[in-house]
């Protein structure tokens, strides 16, 4: 199924199976202060920033809207975002998507499960753990534990964790039980977004699809591949995935 475009002009994302228009997406890093929530203006290009281009923030939303409709059942509520490979910014969609959830008042939680490369840190300033590691493990249990809090009362922010960034043993598959974990997440919110490492780059993105409800995506016209697109798709639809679509936006 392809979500439709919500792209505008050339200064919108796009979001479609294909789609035409782009956005050059480019997030700033701002470090965060000892006892300071989340920041989530931490990028100009996070939806609830107040430099965030009006093209972008509508793009998003309808992009959120086309998601909801593409998941139908009320308690499919768990979305996995992962790009082809390096060349997309999964990290900054699944940011985007998180926060229109949680501006609707929906009790949401944005988990960065890219063991490869975690971002989610870096892009709202956000302590890199402890999180999905230490869950994972069972080293940590209690999720208001995790979920590092926002300006937004409605989002969490569940980091990738300690240890986590490149380090091939700490693929999915080895750190635990990750249907569980899948689970517990789900209970504890109203939505759950989670990042997940690029197709290409690790087989994660193929072990959460039978623990999630949804799956997106991404690819940056121009830099990903059609080739490598067409091979993360084969390998996602070979995994059973529940793709929805194909979310299009210049690399960041």
């Amino acid at each position: 199924m392809a979500l439709s475009d919500v792209g505008a002009t050339e200064q919108t994302p796009t979001v479609s199976g294909p789609i035409t228009t782009r956005t050059r997406i480019q997030p700033r890093r701002q470090a965060q202060e000892p006892g300071r929530a989340v920041g989530v203006s931490a990028s100009h290009l996070l939806v609830s920033s107040p430099e965030c281009p009006s093209a972008v923030v509508e793009a998003y939303h309808t992009l959120f809207t086309n998601v909801e409709l593409a998941m139908g059942a009320a308690d499919d509520r768990v979305l996995a975002v992962c790009a082809v490979d390096t060349t997309a910014n999964a990290a900054l969609v699944a940011a985007n998507l998180a926060l229109v959830g949680a501006e609707s008042g929906e009790r949401t939680l944005l988990v960065d499960a890219d063991m490869e490369a975690p971002a989610l840190d870096a892009l709202f300033g956000a302590n890199p753990g402890p999180g999905l590691v230490q869950l994972l493990r069972g080293e940590q249990g209690d999720l208001r534990d995790l979920a590092q809090p926002t300006t937004l009362p409605t989002l969490g922010v569940i980091a990738a964790g300690g240890a986590a960034a490149g380090t091939r043993h700490h693929r999915l598959d080895r750190l635990g039980d990750l249907s569980a974990a899948v689970l517990r997440l789900k209970n504890a919110a109203d939505r759950v977004v989670i990042v997940a490492a690029p197709v290409l780059s690790a087989p994660d993105a193929q072990r959460l699809a039978a623990h999630v409800d949804g799956m997106l995506l991404v690819i940056a016209p121009g830099r990903t591949a059609r080739e490598d697109a067409g091979r993360a798709r084969a390998l996602l639809e070979r995994a059973q995935a529940p793709l929805l679509g194909v979310a299009i936006v210049p690399r960041a």
